[in-house]
């Protein structure tokens, strides 16, 4: 496995376990902080390179290799909570795609739009990796038909 282009081994493996055994409480980001702290994993501009430590710490707990503390979900501001998402209950549909109408597909163009809330709102509630960090490239899309609304998303890379 890699993190930040570093192979590692079984000792990255032990410090990763020390630190989780060290720091129960810690949430995942506090502890890919310090996993970049012990590894001295930091960008070329000198921050840690904390998304791709905890892609990587992901990637270990999938393995079997290490246990993650629970995922303690996003902080939303009260702006962000009253959405039309908020109104939006999950129903499943099954039908061809022409049985569903007109459809519009909507790109989101900016993280402080409405319809960014609600993409984001909608991808914490169903998406099972929630709403972010995005990695890399992409672009967010709202589809809508007969008062369905769904989500699309593709990261390009």
């Amino acid at each position: 496995m890699r993190i930040n282009g570093r192979a590692t081994g079984e000792s990255v493996v032990l410090i990763i376990r020390r630190v989780l055994a060290e720091n129960p409480d810690m949430t995942r980001r506090g502890i890919s902080k310090r996993v970049c702290e012990e590894l001295g994993l930091r960008s070329e501009n000198g921050r840690y390179q904390e998304v791709s430590c905890r892609k990587a710490l992901l990637k270990l707990e999938r393995q079997g290799e290490i246990r993650l503390p629970e995922a303690r979900g996003w902080y939303f501001s009260e702006r962000a909570k009253r959405t039309e998402a908020s109104l939006i209950e999950a129903a499943e549909v099954e039908c061809e795609i022409s049985g569903l109408g007109e459809i519009a597909v909507r790109p989101v163009s900016s993280r402080d739009s409405k319809d960014s809330r609600i993409w984001n709102e909608l991808m914490e509630r169903n998406h099972y990796l929630g709403k972010g960090p995005l990695l890399g490239a992409q672009i967010r899309y709202l589809v809508e038909s007969n008062g369905i609304r769904c989500l699309l998303y593709r990261q390009a890379g």
